[in-house]
């Protein structure tokens, strides 16, 4: 029986996607940045590149690449805005499969034990089968999906833009219980991917809420407010929880957007620190630290025990910089106009740059221990890494 939860009724004329400049086809030559100066202390490394389809399109979706696991083997799979995903060894770059769904693909790729999962501007899940790309089945919810799906065992959650969540059974997809939040009246376009934590979801929402769920029904653990909306306009008030999450142990680390920094205590449910941030991209954490982008596209370093600031990088302003990771000693971000900067973990200083595409970079790249893997906005992939000059 399919079990329904809601906090209250929302109260929206309608649901709206608010899209930023950042997301603009073309940088105007007025406008581009001119690329900041400074002494390169490191070299890149080109590991391999794949052809990844046909990129985001012209709605420039969130489209991101995503590790997936297969038995003994760990690849990369990426959708393109066709509903077409390829599978690459995540060390070579080889093709392993490619499955042409034909539909408007727009949400990252999620995984379960035996499938890849993504979601669909017309609000469709579809599996297809780890083995060789053959589809599994295809589920309805409510709307688009902008979050990557999660899943674990015989469960698959699903976070759709209009604020639900939706648990769904891995093996047919059918869908077991919906969680209905407050939808505000103007919305990031993306959204937040949910985290599994053993038995229960951590998840994100546009109306600055953060919520715990139980995964196999839904039963809400605790919900709490990161951000309260404030301001005289709806773009004002927006405080979306859209970027990257991040965990050590049992404390998460997320961002909002016109919000705060939060880092949670999710056994005792309690916010261990907060600072004041705008971001829609998402963060990285390391051993000490949380690295953050924020709506400027400055590079923020904070002690992720205290929050205590380590340091700014303020020198990639106006160039739209993704979501941070973490490779060795280097904090790595990509850019709009196609280049790629290594910063110093330890002191946010400019270390290395990296002209990788003429194509935009535009959102989080991932990292394993060979490098650092990034999808250009026409489908490319480019596994790179920066070394220290000898």
């Amino acid at each position: 029986m399919l079990k329904w939860y809601r906090i209250k009724p929302v109260f929206t004329l309608a649901l709206c996607c608010f899209v930023l400049i950042a997301c603009s086809s073309k940088a105007s030559k007025v406008d581009k940045p001119k690329k900041p100066k400074f002494v390169h202390q490191v070299t890149w490394e080109t590991e391999w590149k794949a052809n990844g389809g046909q990129g985001l399109g012209k709605i420039h979706l969130g489209l991101a690449p995503e590790f997936v696991t297969h038995k003994s083997d760990v690849w990369v799979a990426s959708v393109d805005y066709m509903g077409t995903v390829t599978v690459v060894d995540a060390y070579t770059g080889k093709r392993q499969w490619r499955s042409r769904t034909k539909v408007d693909a727009s949400s990252n790729i999620g995984e379960t034990a035996d499938a890849i999962i993504f979601g669909t501007q017309k609000g469709e899940v579809i599996a297809l089968a780890k083995e060789d790309g053959k589809e599994l089945w295809r589920s309805q919810v409510s709307t688009e999906i902008l979050s990557s799906p999660a899943g674990r065992g015989n469960n698959v959650v699903v976070l759709s833009i209009d604020s639900r969540l939706h648990g769904l059974n891995a093996t047919t997809g059918e869908q077991n219980w919906i969680f209905d939040a407050t939808a505000p009246a103007l919305k990031l376009r993306g959204g937040a991917n949910p985290m599994i934590f053993e038995d229960s979801v951590l998840v994100g929402f546009a109306n600055g809420q953060l919520g715990m769920f139980n995964l196999s029904n839904g039963d809400v653990n605790w919900v709490q407010p990161v951000a309260v909306s404030r301001g005289r306009s709806e773009i004002e008030r927006m405080v979306d929880i859209n970027g990257r999450m991040g965990r050590r142990g049992d404390t998460a680390y997320v961002a909002t957007y016109h919000g705060k920094l939060a880092a949670v205590d999710l056994a005792q449910q309690r916010f261990l620190w907060t600072r004041d941030l705008s971001s829609y991209e998402g963060l990285a954490v390391g051993n000490r630290e949380v690295i953050v982008t924020d709506a400027d596209s400055t590079i923020t370093a904070y002690d992720r025990f205290t929050g205590d600031t380590l340091w700014v990088q303020s020198r990639l302003e106006k160039r739209f910089a993704t979501t941070p990771v973490i490779f060795g000693d280097y904090v790595v971000v990509g850019d709009v106009y196609g280049y790629v900067f290594a910063l110093s973990l330890q002191t946010g200083e400019l270390m290395g740059c990296n002209k990788l595409t003429p194509a935009a970079l535009r959102k989080a790249p991932i990292v394993d221990s060979q490098g650092i893997i990034f999808l250009s906005h026409p489908g490319r992939l480019f596994k790179i890494r920066p070394e220290a000059k000898g």
